[in-house]
């Protein structure tokens, strides 16, 4: 994705709408590149990150600059509810989406993983930190933030802060306290984005056979 540089104008963070959806899809695929998603393709991108818009239990918000998305970030106030949702209200549109990958064990092991993952998974290493451990040992909050990528060329400006803030205040006026989001343990930039963003180490667990580290992060009220 082609962005200009430098920006000539303010970002503003707003909720996806359908038009942004092919270029959400596209941010993801040059932005998250470790996961399985991408490799389904930005039709079944576009159209997840469509059914995550419009689930009441979810958002997708997107940074603009000159009304073109730099950046997004897709959140949940409680992700199995929102996957419930979407199997509920377009499973059988994904179910054609996934026609290709069908005999693909693999992708369809992950698929099933990532809808189970919400009621399934725990960390399991507690932090050093004491003030972290106590947090890591509550329950693990059921907000979520699934997702964020930022073009490249816009990186290290302080889109992905500026989206993460937007989901905070969806969050607080949700009446949300708390938000975990995931990310694979060996990705340094990913850990290190989320450490600065105000999120605390709570510990790890296994996806999809990769350690993941699991962060938590208080929602300040409105």
């Amino acid at each position: 994705m082609t962005s200009p540089t430098p920006a000539r104008g303010p970002i503003t963070c707003i909720p996806c709408k359908k038009e942004w959806l092919p270029a959400v899809a596209l941010l993801h695929q040059q932005g998250i590149t470790t996961g399985f998603l991408s490799r389904l393709g930005a039709p079944f991108l576009a159209a997840l990150y469509g059914a995550i818009a419009s689930s009441r239990w979810s958002r997708v918000f997107v940074a603009l600059s000159d009304q073109q998305p730099v950046g997004f970030v897709a959140c949940s106030i409680d992700t199995g509810r929102m996957y419930g949702n979407i199997i509920l209200t377009k499973g059988l549109l994904f179910a054609a989406l996934l026609l290709p990958n069908v005999l693909r064990i693999s992708v369809l092991r992950n698929i099933c993983e990532t809808i189970l993952y919400p009621v399934t998974h725990r960390a399991k290493e507690p932090p050093a930190n004491p003030a972290s451990a106590q947090m890591s040992n509550r329950e693990p909050p059921k907000a979520e933030l699934l997702s964020v990528a930022v073009d490249k060329q816009w990186q290290g400006r302080g889109v992905g802060k500026l989206l993460v803030a937007e989901m905070g205040r969806y969050f607080a006026e949700r009446g949300v306290t708390r938000c975990k989001v995931v990310t694979l343990a060996k990705d340094e930039t990913s850990n290190g984005f989320y450490r600065a963003a105000g999120f605390e180490f709570a510990g790890t667990f296994v996806h999809h056979g990769n350690e993941m580290c699991e962060y938590i992060k208080a929602i300040q009220p409105k």
